[in-house]
Protein backbone atom coordinates (compact mmCIF):
# COMPACT_ATOMS: atom_id res chain seq x y z
CA UNK A 1 0.00 0.00 0.00
CA UNK A 2 1.80 3.12 -1.47
CA UNK A 3 0.93 6.39 1.51
CA UNK A 4 1.61 9.87 -0.10
CA UNK A 5 3.97 12.22 2.25
CA UNK A 6 2.14 15.21 3.33
CA UNK A 7 4.18 18.32 3.07
CA UNK A 8 3.44 21.37 5.14
CA UNK A 9 4.21 24.22 3.45
CA UNK A 10 4.82 27.36 4.73
CA UNK A 11 3.93 30.84 4.11
CA UNK A 12 6.33 33.43 3.59
CA UNK A 13 5.03 35.35 5.86
CA UNK A 14 5.92 32.09 8.86
CA UNK A 15 9.11 31.67 7.22
CA UNK A 16 10.23 35.28 7.83
CA UNK A 17 8.70 35.73 10.85
CA UNK A 18 10.83 32.37 11.74
CA UNK A 19 14.30 33.74 10.47
CA UNK A 20 13.79 36.91 12.33
CA UNK A 21 13.15 35.29 16.00
CA UNK A 22 16.08 33.04 15.14
CA UNK A 23 17.82 36.07 14.17
CA UNK A 24 16.40 38.08 17.44
CA UNK A 25 17.55 34.36 19.47
CA UNK A 26 21.28 34.44 18.20
CA UNK A 27 22.34 37.98 18.46
CA UNK A 28 20.46 38.80 21.65
CA UNK A 29 22.72 35.73 23.22
CA UNK A 30 25.67 36.69 21.67
CA UNK A 31 25.80 40.53 23.04
CA UNK A 32 24.27 39.08 26.48
CA UNK A 33 27.34 36.18 26.86
CA UNK A 34 29.73 38.89 25.66
CA UNK A 35 28.58 41.25 28.58
CA UNK A 36 27.98 38.95 31.39
CA UNK A 37 31.74 37.10 30.55
CA UNK A 38 33.32 40.35 30.10
CA UNK A 39 32.36 42.34 32.79
CA UNK A 40 31.64 40.03 35.37
CA UNK A 41 29.25 41.05 37.88
CA UNK A 42 27.49 38.95 40.63
CA UNK A 43 25.51 36.27 38.94
CA UNK A 44 25.94 37.87 35.84
CA UNK A 45 25.82 34.13 34.50
CA UNK A 46 22.11 34.48 34.60
CA UNK A 47 21.53 37.14 32.18
CA UNK A 48 21.92 35.40 28.98
CA UNK A 49 19.96 32.14 31.02
CA UNK A 50 17.05 34.82 31.82
CA UNK A 51 17.35 36.69 28.33
CA UNK A 52 16.88 33.27 26.56
CA UNK A 53 13.42 32.45 28.38
CA UNK A 54 12.04 35.53 27.91
CA UNK A 55 12.62 35.40 23.82
CA UNK A 56 11.24 31.77 23.26
CA UNK A 57 8.79 32.12 25.88
CA UNK A 58 7.39 35.59 24.86
CA UNK A 59 7.99 35.65 21.05
CA UNK A 60 5.56 39.05 21.26
CA UNK A 61 6.26 41.42 23.19
CA UNK A 62 3.63 44.06 24.70
CA UNK A 63 3.81 46.96 27.64
CA UNK A 64 2.00 44.22 29.61
CA UNK A 65 4.43 41.58 28.91
CA UNK A 66 7.13 44.31 29.67
CA UNK A 67 5.50 45.27 33.44
CA UNK A 68 5.09 41.45 34.63
CA UNK A 69 8.87 40.59 33.16
CA UNK A 70 10.58 43.84 35.42
CA UNK A 71 8.04 42.81 38.51
CA UNK A 72 9.34 39.59 38.04
CA UNK A 73 12.42 39.78 38.36
CA UNK A 74 12.71 42.89 40.68
CA UNK A 75 9.39 42.83 42.92
CA UNK A 76 9.75 39.26 43.88
CA UNK A 77 13.38 39.20 45.11
CA UNK A 78 13.13 42.38 47.19
CA UNK A 79 9.83 40.62 48.79
CA UNK A 80 12.58 37.85 49.38
CA UNK A 81 15.53 40.07 50.24
CA UNK A 82 12.82 41.86 53.24
CA UNK A 83 12.05 38.85 54.79
CA UNK A 84 15.26 37.95 54.76
CA UNK A 85 16.67 40.68 57.06
CA UNK A 86 14.53 41.45 59.41
CA UNK A 87 13.14 37.77 60.84
CA UNK A 88 15.77 35.54 60.04
CA UNK A 89 16.08 35.25 64.18
CA UNK A 90 12.71 34.74 64.66
CA UNK A 91 12.02 30.88 63.47
CA UNK A 92 8.59 30.31 63.87
CA UNK A 93 7.87 34.56 62.23
CA UNK A 94 10.09 33.65 59.51
CA UNK A 95 8.03 30.31 58.93
CA UNK A 96 4.82 31.49 58.69
CA UNK A 97 6.13 34.41 56.34
CA UNK A 98 7.33 32.39 53.99
CA UNK A 99 4.65 29.50 53.99
CA UNK A 100 2.15 32.51 53.58
CA UNK A 101 4.49 33.60 50.47
CA UNK A 102 4.83 30.00 49.19
CA UNK A 103 0.76 30.02 49.17
CA UNK A 104 0.30 33.40 47.04
CA UNK A 105 3.08 32.02 44.71
CA UNK A 106 1.11 28.13 44.12
CA UNK A 107 -1.74 30.12 43.94
CA UNK A 108 -0.17 32.68 41.36
CA UNK A 109 1.46 30.12 39.46
CA UNK A 110 -1.63 28.35 38.57
CA UNK A 111 -2.93 31.43 36.23
CA UNK A 112 -0.60 31.08 32.98
CA UNK A 113 -0.14 34.83 32.81
CA UNK A 114 1.35 35.43 35.98
CA UNK A 115 3.24 31.43 36.27
CA UNK A 116 6.94 32.95 35.60
CA UNK A 117 6.17 35.64 38.36
CA UNK A 118 5.13 32.86 40.97
CA UNK A 119 8.45 30.85 39.90
CA UNK A 120 11.11 33.59 40.73
CA UNK A 121 8.70 34.66 43.87
CA UNK A 122 8.70 31.16 45.10
CA UNK A 123 12.67 30.94 44.13
CA UNK A 124 13.46 34.01 46.01
CA UNK A 125 11.38 33.22 49.06
CA UNK A 126 13.22 29.40 49.36
CA UNK A 127 16.36 31.22 48.58
CA UNK A 128 17.27 34.32 50.42
CA UNK A 129 15.97 33.86 53.37
CA UNK A 130 18.08 30.79 54.24
CA UNK A 131 21.04 32.11 52.71
CA UNK A 132 19.97 35.21 54.92
CA UNK A 133 20.79 32.72 58.21
CA UNK A 134 24.32 31.45 57.10
CA UNK A 135 24.89 35.21 55.98
CA UNK A 136 23.20 38.33 55.42
CA UNK A 137 25.69 39.67 52.94
CA UNK A 138 25.52 36.33 50.87
CA UNK A 139 21.58 36.78 50.98
CA UNK A 140 22.51 40.59 49.97
CA UNK A 141 24.95 39.44 47.28
CA UNK A 142 22.34 36.77 45.43
CA UNK A 143 19.80 39.47 45.67
CA UNK A 144 21.47 42.33 43.73
CA UNK A 145 22.52 39.79 41.44
CA UNK A 146 19.22 38.24 40.62
CA UNK A 147 17.61 41.89 40.25
CA UNK A 148 20.66 43.33 38.21
CA UNK A 149 20.96 40.47 35.93
CA UNK A 150 17.28 40.01 35.21
CA UNK A 151 16.36 43.54 34.61
CA UNK A 152 19.29 43.53 32.39
CA UNK A 153 17.47 40.78 30.62
CA UNK A 154 13.99 42.33 30.39
CA UNK A 155 15.71 45.78 28.89
CA UNK A 156 17.61 43.21 26.85
CA UNK A 157 14.30 41.77 25.62
CA UNK A 158 12.27 45.26 25.12
CA UNK A 159 15.22 46.37 22.82
CA UNK A 160 15.64 43.28 20.74
CA UNK A 161 12.21 43.44 20.23
CA UNK A 162 12.24 46.89 18.71
CA UNK A 163 15.27 46.43 17.07
CA UNK A 164 13.57 43.36 15.30
CA UNK A 165 10.22 43.71 15.61
CA UNK A 166 7.50 41.33 15.14
CA UNK A 167 5.29 41.11 11.90
CA UNK A 168 1.52 41.79 12.93
CA UNK A 169 0.16 38.93 12.66
CA UNK A 170 -3.27 39.86 10.83
CA UNK A 171 -4.94 35.76 10.46
CA UNK A 172 -7.10 34.84 13.42
CA UNK A 173 -5.11 31.24 13.67
CA UNK A 174 -2.07 33.74 14.45
CA UNK A 175 -3.24 35.39 17.21
CA UNK A 176 -1.68 33.93 20.98
CA UNK A 177 -4.05 31.81 22.69
CA UNK A 178 -3.80 32.13 26.59
CA UNK A 179 -4.82 29.40 28.29
CA UNK A 180 -8.12 28.16 30.40
CA UNK A 181 -7.02 28.61 34.24
CA UNK A 182 -8.55 27.16 36.82
CA UNK A 183 -11.61 28.50 38.93
CA UNK A 184 -10.45 30.83 42.17
CA UNK A 185 -11.13 27.95 44.27
CA UNK A 186 -9.87 25.26 42.32
CA UNK A 187 -6.13 27.41 42.43
CA UNK A 188 -7.24 28.08 46.19
CA UNK A 189 -7.39 24.07 47.10
CA UNK A 190 -4.43 23.12 44.38
CA UNK A 191 -2.07 25.82 46.22
CA UNK A 192 -2.89 24.59 49.36
CA UNK A 193 -2.36 20.92 48.83
CA UNK A 194 1.52 22.27 46.94
CA UNK A 195 2.03 23.96 49.97
CA UNK A 196 1.08 21.23 52.67
CA UNK A 197 3.63 18.73 50.46
CA UNK A 198 6.40 21.16 50.46
CA UNK A 199 6.65 22.80 53.51
CA UNK A 200 7.34 19.63 55.34
CA UNK A 201 10.95 20.21 53.12
CA UNK A 202 11.29 23.50 54.19
CA UNK A 203 10.96 23.32 57.59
Amino acid sequence: MRMSDETKVISPIELRRYHRRVLRYTLGIVIACGLAFGIGWGLSFIFPVFLAKFLVDYPVSSRERFQQLLLAMVLTVLIGLSVSMGVTHYPVILLLLVGLLMLYAYYLFLDPRWNFFATILIIAVMLLPYLGIIHSGLAIYVGSGLIFSGALAVIGFVFLHWLLPEDKQKDEFCTEVTPMSLTRQQRIEDALKALIVVYEVVK
